[in-house]
């Protein structure tokens, strides 16, 4: 499990930290239970709580630095997303979102930037939807890859960025 203080990655609540384990006060909810109390980086004071014995709940370590440093360095080789049907493209961005895992963000991002940036030349813009996830698969990959590294977020979108092509 988790410890107070360390970073982890959520599939609610992007990367976060543990800022405690410990039972809420809340009706409807067992005073026995035990809770992470997730503190997510990039969004002020809200709170994610997880229950401490969730098997469903996603939630893992923040990656490596190895592990990050690897991702980048492969990140030339990882395919755009595919998606077949636009009608079902929420449903694929929300499982990218939820599995959290580094190589699909990233595989997300890319294909929406690259529309982004056709149809910008196109003199359009993207779609809603798919602008909403861009920037959420974006964040959650850029903040991860930050803390895992030691740097700034800016300095993870630069990187990323010149590794779309």
């Amino acid at each position: 499990m988790f410890n107070i203080g360390e970073y982890v990655v959520c599939n609610n609540g992007g990367v976060c930290q543990v800022e405690d384990i410990k039972t809420i006060n809340m009706d409807g909810v067992s005073k026995e239970r035990l809770y992470y109390v997730l503190s997510p980086i990039n969004q002020g004071k809200n709170r994610v709580f997880i229950p401490y014995d969730n098997p469903k709940a996603i939630i893992r370590k923040v990656m490596s630095k190895e592990d990050a440093t690897s991702l980048i360095e492969e990140m030339p080789d990882i395919k755009e997303l595919v998606v077949d049907n636009q009608k079902f493209s929420e449903k694929k961005y929300k499982e990218i979102l939820r599995n959290s895992d580094g190589s699909e963000l990233f595989s997300m991002v890319k294909m929406l930037s690259n529309q982004k940036k056709q149809r910008m030349d196109d003199k359009r813009g993207l779609v809603a939807i798919d602008e909403k996830y861009l920037k959420i698969a974006k964040e959650r990959l850029c903040f991860e890859l930050a803390l895992a590294l030691g740097i700034t977020k800016e300095e993870v979108e630069k990187t990323i960025t010149s590794r779309f092509h």
